[in-house]
């Protein structure tokens, strides 16, 4: 076919020509509006998707850091930290004589013999935990069964002294049979 055929047929069936004019357009429109309603769809979708995740970390965030939970949690490290203080308070300062009746009485109670006991001297500070605190040694000289004298160095550092440690501890063995001589710096901390 060619041109001119082409234009006189359409010339001649102008009212078939402008319905095919008007079923292309229709069709044109309507696919448009389908596509339109799909991605509509798929947006509203999409969206829906997008607020549940955004509540479940929403949630997510509120639990980790729910502002009551996070107070108590708080207050319980306080209250720990307040206990621990309480329990492992430095003494203010050292009563010799407590300090000697406790080394007896402990001593008799373990079987061993208080064979030497210096004086409590200042031997200086020690810091601890960015705090300074008086440093006292007390010399001591022991003599008992082995077993009872690890008895006797558990028992004082378990007793009423939670500032005491030991240095310079020597084992000799006595004359005596099964004894041991048991020599050892004992240095209790104080507030200064």
């Amino acid at each position: 076919m060619n041109t001119k055929v082409v234009i006189t047929w359409v010339q001649n069936n102008v009212a078939i020509t402008a319905l095919a004019v008007v079923a292309i357009i229709l069709v044109a429109l309507i696919y448009m509006f389908f596509t339109a309603g799909k991605t509509a769809a798929d947006d509203l979708h999409k969206v829906e998707q997008e607020r549940l995740l955004a509540n479940t970390q929403l949630m997510q965030v509120r639990q980790q850091y729910n502002v009551d939970e996070l107070q108590k949690q708080l207050d319980e490290l306080n209250s720990g930290i307040a206990t621990a203080k309480a329990v492992n308070k430095f003494p203010e300062s050292i009563n010799r004589d407590q300090l000697e009746l406790d080394l007896a009485n402990e001593a008799s109670r373990r079987g061993v013999t208080l064979v030497s006991l210096s004086s409590i001297t200042q031997s200086g500070t020690e810091t601890i935990g960015g705090n300074t605190y008086n440093k006292s040694e007390i010399n001591i000289k022991v003599e008992g069964l082995l077993n009872n004298t690890s008895l006797f160095l558990t028992s004082m550092e378990q007793g009423d002294f939670p500032t005491l440690k030991f240095k310079n501890v020597s084992l000799a063995k006595a004359s005596e049979g099964e004894k041991w001589t048991t020599t050892f710096t004992l240095v209790v901390l104080s507030q200064s």
